[in-house]
């Protein structure tokens, strides 16, 4: 159960370590595939293909039309761009669940003529995959602009 415990916390620390390394600004020259444009007039903009021509200018396709558009930087609250899903910590969550519910399930039953080894392992990874299936469908976005909160005060 110690092991356990440490494992987990190794894969948070890991997973925290990595998140303060990201950039949390628009680059140049950099096309982001998939962001939302939240407009200062409360409008969102699901768009593709986003671009920052100059300091003050974005281009991008919006999801629903195939022209290209052109926005101010004054006239936007934020921009988040598409990271990723949720399929790890999905899994994690799952496994974790499975683990502690079927050796919860061993240690509280009288199975006598079962293989618990063999249960708590095939439930604990099926319950991982079905954890890893729910977060693919949770995607994550990262701010892109203003690039932090110090900003929006300005």
């Amino acid at each position: 159960m110690k092991k356990i415990f440490i494992l987990i916390l190794a894969l948070l620390t890991l997973n925290i370590s990595f998140a303060q390394k990201e950039k949390q600004y628009i680059e140049h020259n950099k096309k982001y595939l998939k962001t939302r444009i939240f407009l200062k007039n409360s409008q969102i903009i699901i768009a593709k293909d986003l671009r920052l021509i100059n300091d003050s200018v974005i281009l991008f396709k919006r999801m629903s039309s195939q022209g290209e558009e052109q926005k101010s930087i004054k006239e936007i609250s934020f921009i988040t761009a598409k990271k990723g899903t949720k399929a790890i910590e999905g899994a994690l969550i799952g496994a974790g669940i499975g683990l502690f519910s079927s050796v919860y399930s061993v240690a509280v039953n009288d199975y006598s003529d079962f293989n618990s080894v063999l249960f708590i392992t095939g439930f604990t990874l099926g319950s991982a995959v079905i954890g890893t299936l729910i977060g693919i469908c949770i995607p994550t976005w990262k701010r892109l602009y203003p690039p932090d909160n110090n900003q929006l005060n300005k």
